[in-house]
């Protein structure tokens, strides 16, 4: 074996063929020894990662939790928040969160036993009664919608023209529409430049045959978003329905240049 070995070397052309036999032998060594070193380091991160997940507290659970809300991450939301709660059974905003993700995912159950179980920890929890206030006026169920607007209106705390826009709708469903344009103005009186506030009260306005308020309601929206074609649509049926043609025509071509230039 030596001889041959020998031989082979001392050949020209098969020392070339060696050596290059030789450093592809090395390459894929050295690739195989990064990629196994690339693993291994891999499963210890993963490994420290878990064991530092182990040794989270309440708050880091919540709000790990919170960012995979943010980012869609519903199912992801719910484990956190499940692991969350497991440390703080307390914590009436964690099951406040837990029953926004339920909701999200369309498990409307779960989600108002969790928003009574944060109300029943603490009953100023003004996002777990606008949480039910939501999902009762989903089923229909729209008495139940206008109490759960109406606690958050009492409380006063957190993004209380939503409360009023709920009860807005509540009321007009419930065949309250007057009652539904007073909520509506409360609402809009908070927050001015809120496009589904003044499509909801041009909506009422309508069911009660007030066109001359419903054009003021879709000058307005022309004037918060203009570029949005269907505002400049309802204008011009407006304007049509009061028997202005000149305004209706205006209206209606500023929609069309929309369209065809979106």
């Amino acid at each position: 074996m030596k001889n041959e070995y020998y031989v082979t070397v001392k050949d020209p052309g098969a020392r070339r063929y060696y050596c290059i036999q030789e450093k592809r032998r090395i390459v894929h060594s050295t690739r195989f020894l990064f990629s196994a070193i690339l693993i291994v380091i891999l499963f210890f991160s993963l490994l420290a990662g878990c064991i530092n997940q182990e040794s989270w507290t309440a708050q880091q659970w919540y709000d790990e939790a919170a960012l995979r809300a943010a980012a869609g991450s519903y199912q992801q939301a719910l484990d956190a928040y499940n692991r969350s709660i497991g440390l703080d059974p307390a914590n009436a905003a964690a099951y406040t969160q837990r029953g926004i993700a339920f909701q999200n995912l369309g498990l409307t159950s779960e989600a108002l036993r969790d928003f009574d179980q944060a109300i029943a920890l603490h009953p100023d929890e003004t996002a777990a009664w606008q949480g039910k206030s939501l999902i009762y006026i989903e089923q229909e169920k729209y008495s139940l919608a206008r109490i759960a607007a109406q606690q958050v209106i009492r409380i006063g705390t957190g993004p209380v023209q939503n409360a009023w826009y709920l009860k807005g709708i509540a009321d007009a469903k419930n065949g309250d529409l007057e009652e539904g344009l007073r909520s509506l103005n409360e609402a809009i009186q908070i927050e001015p430049a809120r496009e589904d506030f003044w499509k909801y009260k041009a909506f009422i306005l309508n069911q009660l045959g007030r066109n001359s308020e419903v054009l003021l309601c879709y000058e307005k929206l022309t004037e918060i978003n203009p570029g949005n074609p269907e505002y400049w649509n309802m204008k011009g049926q407006m304007h049509v329905n009061l028997g202005e043609i000149n305004q209706a025509t205006e209206a209606f071509s500023m929609a069309k240049k929309l369209v065809e230039t979106a």
